[in-house]
């Protein structure tokens, strides 16, 4: 029951994103970012880290695959699209990302 309503708040932090995206300056914006992720941290939802790691099919799923810009090494996370979750040890959703060939 509780991982139900986890995966219900997930669309909610993905708009919030894309608004921090599109006025990262936004004071309001940023609070609610803020409020959202500390009742993350207290329900035990994290965030998949992504930029940067290596792929792992377990946390990832690679959408796209584009040469390896420079220092960059194969298999490298280059851009995220869309942010994955953990619930508790749970995968709640894979994060979409852009990997390095």
């Amino acid at each position: 029951r509780a991982m139900g309503v986890a995966e219900k708040i997930l669309p909610v932090m993905d708009a919030v994103d894309a608004a921090l995206k599109h006025s990262p300056e936004d004071e309001g914006i940023m609070s609610l970012a803020r409020a959202l992720k500390s009742s993350f941290d207290e329900i035990g939802i994290t965030k998949i880290e992504s930029v940067g790691q290596p792929l792992n099919p377990m946390l990832h799923n690679a959408i796209q695959v584009i040469d390896a810009p420079e220092n960059t090494a194969s298999g490298t996370i280059v851009e995220e699209m869309q942010s994955g979750y953990m619930f508790g040890d749970t995968v709640l959703r894979t994060a979409m990302v852009v990997v390095a060939k």
